[in-house]
């Protein structure tokens, strides 16, 4: 069972996939694309160092992109090992913000196996974060 603090983290993540997944693409095309951050650029006007090079090490080192990797890697992951109907309870519940009555009547399940599968889906993606190991 999942402490209740842990419940609601995972389910903001969840809730948070989308736009999460969406920032970090912005973010890595932004460093691929963008401007030459200054740190790049010669008081000559000359690149210092390889430009790829500077570019793949601030791609892995920015915690915020680490950070994002690591949430949206985690549900692929465990959506990759769940099934139908834990991914339709993703979809509705916390993509599209449905309600859990809603959810179990468009699936269609009952309101008690929408919990059960509901908690394994959290379990599953603490699982994958790191946050809980298997039991």
């Amino acid at each position: 069972m999942l402490d209740i603090r842990l419940i609601r983290y995972i389910e903001m993540e969840l809730e948070h996939y989308n736009q999460n997944k969406l920032l970090l693409e912005q973010m890595r095309d932004e460093i691929i694309d963008g401007q030459k951050p200054i740190s790049e650029v010669k008081s000559n006007g000359g690149l210092q160092g390889n430009p790829t090079q500077n570019k793949a090490v601030r791609l892995a080192s920015s915690t915020s992109i680490l950070w994002l990797e690591r949430s949206v890697g985690s549900i692929d992951r465990a959506m990759q090992k769940l099934d139908n109907i834990h991914r339709q309870i993703f979809a509705l519940r916390y993509q599209e913000g449905v309600s859990c009555l809603s959810t179990c009547e468009m699936i269609p399940i009952a309101r008690t196996t929408f919990f059960r599968r509901r908690m394994e889906l959290l379990e599953l993606v603490a699982i994958e974060m790191g946050k809980k190991s298997w039991d």
